[in-house]
């Protein structure tokens, strides 16, 4: 019985180390499909584990992203849900935003505004955080952009995906994975979809687009074929292809065939010299082509060298001999960490792009902005109908007309992704802006006050965008004239300078010039004055203090105290009634009755004497014989009070 146990407890350890060998191998395998970009078998892979009761960090991780990658964003939530339920993970900050970009997908954007914030917090300096940062009420941004533009369905969309359209001569041009026929189908082995395939679609009379067929069976490859754009004159077409040599595909050290851009040419009603573009390359993708207006910059999608983001929107210079200059990225106003992709430049410079960076509904969601124009570098989300909490992307337009295309997963449709036709019904918003560059300096020396600070009106106050070392940046709506600046430093006078904004000239270095504040114990300072107290004023023919005067002679009084070795004198004042001598004497009373106010509450008499000018030291024009109004006349009834020691 003994010898049986023990070969039993024998024959169970053996068993229980094959089924965790072959369980490692099962995870080891899932693991490689997910890094060879197999992203459905890595799916499978890992599901299956997941039933079987295993569970890490990277399965769930891996799941997550594989999803994303996918547009599968409500399975992708709940492997998300778990990542970060996990007691003990590591920094998954890509993860956490994908996470509150997946949220949408189902609807459920206050959760996804709470991870929003989450990352925001983590990756302070990411331009995601900082659009989220500026525009935390990006909702109802959109909501008000919405309504723009009225969405249908056309009759050309298959149960594969469609995508990708351009406009070619009257007819409309899109990529498909549809089944074309052929005996052999090659399939992706990313999504487990087949090749796309470029396909035309012919208008009707009616302007319809209702039969399909391959564009060029000529340049058609057991590869991915997809979006195109062409010149204006037909015959120049560049279009995305992935990396291809011969019958199969060009792969890096990795294993990973990238898309490229090609170029051909019509000849004799063929497509022919298929050209692959010079800054094409093994490690990274370029992808989705777009011609500016007058067709001298070609646009494109790329992860290459320099790219902020997963992919970034860049233009090339196309020269006159065929060549082409240095890619350029189009910066930060339009990149950012995440996706920008699918270009369009509509003929008035607009460029149309998709993106899952900006704060938009969810996924992928479409955007505008104006190019070539510094005061216009507002990014705008296209708003629903157009957007939806899914992928929504590759727009084209014609501005004459005002109708287009655009793709979509979103639900409704035949495929997985479908073409909806689209008409604009109202413009886009796009806002103009005066940009203002300016610096405060010291009046005497002519220094930057690196202390100083400026202040607008209230409804200006967000538009301050720099206000660093005594430099600021101002980005105002076009349309107004003028604006007041209020410049302040504490040793310095305010000021306030009133720039004229239509001269757009010298917007670009305002100069605001600060007097340096005399110190207000100086000898001839009046105390009224250096601590902006309301004049103190008499009734006409009078001398006694007003009550309404008491509170500004007391904050003197708090003055003179804190200074015990002050000496003032009073000045006061009438107006020009009456003769020169009884006002004469009417002022002495006046500073009389003044300093007693403060000789009574505590001060010595030695430190505060009473002058009176009569009517000699008027604060106006009412002298003798004037026709003055009372209140005119009622400034000259006043006291000063002067520093003398």
């Amino acid at each position: 019985m003994i010898e049986f146990n023990l070969k039993t407890s024998l024959f169970f350890l053996m068993l229980a180390g094959t089924l965790v060998c072959a369980q490692d191998k099962k995870i080891e395998k899932a693991a490689a499909h997910f890094d060879d970009m197999a992203y459905v078998d890595a799916i499978n892979s890992y599901e299956d584990l997941e039933q079987k009761g295993y569970s890490s960090e990277k399965m769930y991780k891996d799941l997550a992203n594989a999803n994303y990658l996918n547009s599968k964003y409500t399975e992708a939530v709940h492997w998300y849900a778990k990542l970060f339920a996990l007691e003990k993970r590591d920094s998954a900050l890509e993860e956490m935003y994908r996470y509150a970009v997946t949220l949408k997908s189902i609807g459920d954007y206050k959760t996804s505004d709470i991870w929003m914030q989450k990352f925001s917090k983590e990756k302070t300096k990411d331009l995601r955080s900082e659009h989220f940062r500026i525009k935390p009420d990006y909702l109802e941004i959109i909501k008000n952009n919405s309504g723009r533009y009225q969405i249908g369905e056309i009759s050309i969309n298959s149960s594969k995906s469609d995508f990708a359209p351009s406009f070619y001569s009257g007819q409309l041009i899109f990529a498909s994975a549809r089944d074309t026929g052929l005996v052999s189908r090659r399939i992706d082995r990313w999504n487990k979809k087949a090749f796309f395939s470029i396909y035309i679609a012919k208008k009707e009379a009616d302007k319809s687009f209702t039969k399909s067929a391959l564009f060029a069976k000529n340049i058609k490859t057991r590869a991915h074929q997809s979006s195109t754009v062409f010149t204006k004159d037909g015959k120049t077409l560049y279009f995305t292809m992935n990396n291809f040599k011969g019958s199969n595909f060009a792969r890096n050290n990795e294993g990973v065939s990238h898309l490229h851009l090609y170029r051909a040419t019509l000849i004799n009603g063929e497509w022919s010299n298929v050209t692959a573009l010079p800054f094409n390359s093994e490690d990274y993708s370029v992808a989705h082509p777009a011609l500016s207006e007058d067709e001298k910059t070609l646009y494109f999608a790329s992860d290459m060298p320099g790219t902020l983001g997963k992919s970034d929107i860049f233009k090339v210079d196309i020269y006159g001999d065929g060549t082409y200059g240095i890619p350029t990225n189009l910066g930060p106003t339009i990149n950012t960490e995440a996706r920008e992709t699918f270009p369009f430049i509509s003929p008035s410079n607009v460029l149309y792009f998709a993106s899952d960076g900006h704060p938009g509904l969810g996924g992928l969601d479409m955007f505008a902005v104006k190019l070539y124009d510094p005061h216009n570098t507002e990014v705008i989300n296209l708003g629903a109908p157009l957007n939806s909490a899914h992928d929504d992307f590759s727009l084209i337009i014609d501005e004459e007309s005002k109708s287009g295309f655009f793709a979509s997963n979103r639900e409704g449709g035949m495929g997985s992704d479908d073409i909806y036709s689209l008409k604009e019904l109202q413009p886009l918003p796009f806002k103009c802006y005066s940009d203002i560059n300016g610096s405060i300096i010291d009046q005497q020396s002519g220094k930057i006050l690196v202390n100083a600070k400026i202040a607008l009106d209230s409804k200006y106050e967000k538009q301050i965008l720099v206000n660093d070392g005594g430099r600021f940046y101002l980005k105002l709506d076009c349309g107004l004239k003028t604006l007041n600046v209020n410049a302040r430093n504490e040793e310095y006078e305010d000021t306030m300078v009133t720039i004229d904004l239509t001269k757009k000239d010298d917007l670009d270095r305002v100069v605001i010039a600060l007097e340096k504040k005399k110190d207000i114990l100086d000898e001839g300072t009046d105390l009224f004055e250096a601590l902006k107290l309301k004049p103190i004023h008499f009734e006409n023919d009078k001398y006694e203090i007003k009550k309404d005067s008491y509170s500004e002679l007391d904050q003197i009084l708090a003055f003179l105290n804190k200074y015990p070795e002050l000496k003032i004198q009073v000045r006061s004042h009438t107006d020009s009634k009456g003769g020169d001598e009884y006002n004469q004497i009417l002022s002495q009373k006046r500073a009389e009755s003044t300093v007693f106010y403060f000789t009574s509450r505590g001060i010595d008499s030695s430190r505060i004497s009473g002058v009176g000018f009569g009517e000699s030291q008027l604060q106006n024009d009412c002298r003798n014989g004037s026709n003055c109004s009372e209140k005119i006349h009622a400034l000259n009834r006043r006291s000063e009070f002067i520093i003398v020691k």
